[in-house]
């Protein structure tokens, strides 16, 4: 379709489709003409169909051709009709749905001021409510008229933000009100709880066994506390659905997965074995697939530790170039990477002393000769050649590329021997950098002819592996690997822990309850305590064991560190803690405990970044429309589609232009839903299309993550999540948000707030929030029906009251899951 945007009038329109495309979609749109926002403009069936009077009967089911939104208000009504109808009857019942929309919002609230009728020949402009109006020729519409510039006066996009702001204007709320303010403010909010008395000798231990990067213990969790695939158990089934299914199964013939037990590997070793034996020109690569945390990295040091046959060990070096450190701006990736690469060999074989000009001589052997002989000839004294070959290596150390490709040249050349290069933590990039660390990583393997191995996230490869540059390789073969679940990390990790402490702890430990008592306890029966913990944490059929993995989703690393901090917390009752060491009772760690932990961490109170939880009754005080529903509203439209097939290949993605035309319906401004999608994303709950850092823009696609599915299934029904996330929770009404302030003070010496308060913050909450839907179903039309997800929500806290549903999930539906 070719419209010349400096004269609409030239183009030829023969029916109503070609008005509606090559002439109403033009002007509204174009920067040369109305320029507004093609976000903000709508085909048929946005709006709902409507009964108008026309003429002496009715017209059922009418939708408008176009309508325009901004603030999540519809500003303005288009109607086409074909060259050969009149265009008063379009404007009549453009007027006529006008008045229908008008009508829905509260008396003296209209926010269609303005409709537009156009047959191809004559554009009407008038008001919803009058005879008045004004025609424009189409043959006028040219840049420079006098018919273009009255347009855009009237309704151009400042004149229909203008009429959008003053209908909002309102609307909004003209203050909103954190209940923490009431007690104190953010130095209440920001008080911190002592660690459990049992911390002190649990500490080491956790230093040593459950912190991924910095374990003391690193070896012997490589080597032993690895979970290997014939180890892996299998999450509840709907569990397993969501963290599983919403990543297409990788079908392509060529996709191995890794499969290893505690002393073997089947894949990794026959590729370095024919590598070693052929030694080719242009080197290999090797791509591993899987989500972040999924234990890449691990099976890489694992293997080059523990895992290969001699033969195999005897031939490699093994280097890894960790773009943890990798400069934010990748332009010179490849320099980066060669310096890399230099310093990380000389890390890994020390016995290489690189700075030692013997060693020097070797690598750079081409360029000593060539030095030499040019030298040499020239009647040079061996004093001054040797002066001249320091010059020479002088240089070549100083450029990082010549360096690396040397080094590789000098192993796989004059020693037969095979570099192994792991571009390390590549997956923690967004999607785009990691295809430009897959290009540059591919012309090291070429300069190098080294044996490449690259992580790369599943969904990345999914999105690209039929564009290029990764299209290369939609044939080769390619490994795959699933993480292990939080229960089999934390139980491998346990085993090595109860191990030490019966082999190497002190034979008592002891620590003080605050009163001053001191606990002496024999040290097996710390061991006993955390197995029991575990145990009763994962015991069958818990729904908290829910909670947990899907926070943690696929990534072992978060896994470890929720788990760390609800064995270290405050809140846990130590005086249960003494109980289960002395062994006088049986361990129990209550639901609400574990959310307390999961939610405040080592605070008393809640905040987003106090903890693993997040708020989705979050309202940012800037937005233009406050509303505690908009958060979930898009949470729950992902997770219920997550299912559905994206065009990324991935199921549940969706571009976050779409998600926002579907929020925009229930009268939420686009602005406010884009920074619920960034705030979402921020906290983990959605997951974008790209991975990273940045800001989403309106053609990102994002879905719901594990971690979302569980906030908007499990927590809302628990009076502990439901009070702890009231008191910073920006509300609307002063009399509200003072009322939980003051219920939600928690006493010096306390960790948390009593049962019965809680309840009466969840009946306050509740009421307010269904106050507040009733005035968001007044103030825009399509909310009442269209926001299913807001009712639900309320639902969810109804039964959070309700006494008879104390363990998480219990009170949930099976359909809605």
């Amino acid at each position: 379709m070719t419209v010349d945007l400096n004269d609409l009038g030239s183009t030829t329109l023969r029916n109503e489709s070609d008005v509606e495309q090559k002439l109403i979609y033009p002007l509204l749109t174009a920067q040369e003409w109305l320029a507004l926002p093609e976000r903000a403009v709508f085909s048929k069936k946005y709006l709902p169909p409507a009964t108008i009077d026309k003429g002496s009967g009715r017209k059922t089911g009418y939708f408008p051709d176009y309508s325009v939104w901004l603030n999540g208000f519809p500003v303005l009504i288009v109607e086409a009709k074909s060259p050969l109808e009149e265009v008063g009857e379009g404007f009549r019942e453009a007027q006529l749905y006008a008045h229908e929309v008008n009508k829905a919002y509260p008396t003296g609230i209209a926010p269609i001021q303005t409709v537009m009728c156009t047959n191809g020949k004559v554009v009407r402009v008038g008001s919803w409510d009058s005879h008045d109006h004004r025609d424009y020729p189409v043959t006028e519409l040219q840049i420079g008229s006098s018919a273009r510039s009255e347009l855009i006066e009237r309704l151009g996009t400042e004149a229909m933000q203008q009429q959008a702001d003053r209908t909002s204007a309102r609307f909004r709320p003209t203050q909103t009100f954190r209940p923490i303010n009431a007690i104190g403010g953010d130095p209440t909010l920001n008080r911190r709880l002592d660690l459990n008395s049992f911390a002190t000798d649990i500490a080491p231990l956790i230093r040593m066994f459950f912190v991924s990067d910095s374990a003391e213990k690193i070896d012997d969790i490589i080597r032993r506390a690895y979970v290997s695939t014939n180890e892996t158990t299998k999450y509840d089934t709907i569990l397993e659905s969501f963290l599983r299914d919403n990543i297409k199964k990788i079908q392509d013939p060529a996709a191995k997965p890794i499969s290893t037990t505690a002393n073997r590997e089947e894949l990794l070793t026959p590729e370095l074995r024919r590598f070693q034996q052929n030694l080719p020109a242009t080197g290999h690569m090797q791509l591993i697939i899987g989500s972040v945390g999924s234990g890449k990295s691990l099976f890489c040091r694992r293997y080059q530790r523990f895992l290969q046959p001699e033969d195999v060990k005897n031939s490699t070096y093994w280097t890894f170039v960790d773009f943890n450190t990798a400069p934010e701006n990748l332009n010179d990736i490849e320099t980066w990477m060669c310096r890399s690469f230099v310093q990380s060999f000389q890390d890994n074989h020390p016995e290489m002393d690189l700075d030692d000009p013997e060693t020097l001589e070797r690598i750079f052997a081409p360029d000593v000769n060539r030095t030499t002989k040019l030298y040499r000839r020239a009647g040079e004294s061996e004093e001054k050649i040797r002066i001249r070959v320091a010059e020479a290596l002088s240089k070549c150390i100083d450029d990082p590329q010549k360096f690396s490709q040397e080094i590789c040249r000098y192993i796989n050349g004059d020693q037969s021997k095979v570099v192994v290069v792991v571009f390390d933590n590549v997956d923690k990039l967004d999607s785009g950098d990691q295809i430009r660390v897959f290009q540059a990583a591919q012309w090291f393997r070429a300069k190098t002819r080294s044996f490449c191995l690259l992580p790369l996230r599943d969904e990345t490869y999914e999105r690209y592996k039929n564009r290029p540059p990764l299209d290369a390789f939609i044939n080769a073969i390619h490994f795959t690997i699933e993480p292990p679940r939080f229960i089999d990390v934390v139980r491998k990790r346990l085993e090595l822990c109860l191990e030490y402490i019966a082999n190497s702890a002190p034979k008592t430990l002891s620590y003080s309850l605050p009163d001053g008592k001191k606990i002496t306890y024999p040290a097996t029966r710390l061991g006993e305590f955390l197995k029991t913990l575990y145990l009763d944490i994962f015991r069958s059929g818990r729904r908290i064991s829910w909670l947990l993995e899907a926070l943690a989703g696929r990534d072992v690393r978060h896994a470890l560190e929720m788990f760390t901090r609800i064995i270290m917390s405050g809140h846990l009752d130590e005086r249960h803690i003494t109980g289960t060491v002395l062994g006088t009772e049986k361990f129990r760690i209550r639901d609400s405990t574990i959310i307390n932990v999961l939610m405040k961490s080592d605070y008393v109170y809640f905040d987003n970044s106090h903890g693993f939880l997040s708020n989705v009754l979050y309202a940012n005080p800037k937005w233009s429309r406050h509303s505690n529903f908009l958060v979930f509203e898009i949470l729950d439209y992902l997770v219920k589609r997550r299912k559905e097939v994206s065009p990324l290949g991935a199921q549940g993605y969706f571009r976050v232009s779409d998600v926002i035309s579907y929020i925009n319906r229930l009268g939420f401004a686009p602005d406010d839903a884009l920074d619920a999608l960034n705030y979402l994303v921020v906290q983990g709950l959605l997951t974008p299309d790209h991975f990273g850092k940045k800001a989403l823009n309106e053609e990102d696609f994002v879905r719901a993550h594990a971690s979302g599915f569980v906030h908007s299934r499990l927590l809302l029904e628990n009076i502990h999540y439901v009070a702890g996330i009231a008191p910073v929770t920006y509300l609307n009404d002063r009399n509200v948000s003072e009322k939980i302030g003051r219920l939600s003070l928690v006493n010096a010496g306390f960790s948390d707030t009593q049962f019965p308060r809680k309840k009466e913050i969840g009946s306050l909450l509740l009421e307010y929030l269904k106050s507040e839907f009733n005035r968001q179903a007044e103030e825009a039309p399509l909310f009442a029906n269209l926001a299913t997800s807001s009712r639900f929500l309320i639902r969810m806290i109804e039964s959070s009251l309700d006494v008879r549903f104390r363990e998480l999930g219990t009170g949930i539906e099976g359909g809605l899951l």
